[in-house]
């Protein structure tokens, strides 16, 4: 079992329920600093990963408890660990669990009358500047923008296509699933060209 130190503390993952032995999560839930938070992560590792000195890409995924276990999950499980489990490229999942309560502000851009301010550019500061950070500095993972990417569905696909515009040099690769663009106010101060230029430019770095 993996023993990190956080703040001269025991900091340790622990199995969480799976179909298989891969995911684990935290023991102490993480601290976003700037939104002054705490979430707990899942960590998924490939088959192999403790017996080798191999490094991985890493893929960051919001609403982390969706995607690996039915009893955390709202809805239905992804079941992320054992699709990877069944394919032949090997990457780490980085699942970050979403606020509850304050998931639709964290997952925001802008202000919304009825939802509060938008908080998401604060969340993805403390994700690409204090997490992301922790991650390459713990687990085994090759940390150039090439090899990270981040994902999510609805208000977590709507964060994943601003982290991908914005935040190029972190993720270059990015899988936005049925964002949800209506909660997002800079989809209406942008045309239509200049729409289909920033999706041209994700799809290059995706591709190439």
């Amino acid at each position: 079992m993996p023993l990190f130190l956080r703040n001269n503390r025991p900091h340790r993952m622990i199995l969480v329920c799976s179909r298989f032995s891969n995911v684990s999560i935290l023991h102490d839930s993480f601290h976003f600093p700037t939104l002054d938070r705490y979430r707990r992560i899942w960590v998924y590792l490939p088959d192999g990963y403790h017996d080798s000195d191999q490094r991985y890409p890493v893929i960051y995924m919001h609403d982390g408890q969706n995607l690996f276990d039915e009893m955390s999950a709202f809805g239905s499980e992804w079941g992320v660990d054992e699709t990877l489990d069944g394919v032949q490229g090997k990457v780490i999942i980085i699942g970050i669990e979403n606020g509850a309560e304050h998931r639709m502000s964290e997952y925001m851009i802008y202000d919304h009358p009825e939802h509060g301010p938008g908080e998401g550019g604060i969340y993805l500061k403390d994700l690409s500047e204090v997490l992301k950070p922790w991650v390459d500095a713990h687990l085994r993972t090759i940390p150039n923008p090439e090899q990270t990417g981040i994902a999510g569905s609805s208000m977590g696909g709507l964060i994943t296509l601003y982290a991908g515009l914005y935040l190029p040099h972190v993720f270059s690769v990015v899988g936005v699933f049925s964002p949800a663009s209506q909660f997002s106010g800079w989809f209406l101060h942008m045309n239509c060209s200049t729409c289909l230029l920033c999706f041209v430019v994700i799809l290059t770095r995706l591709l190439s």
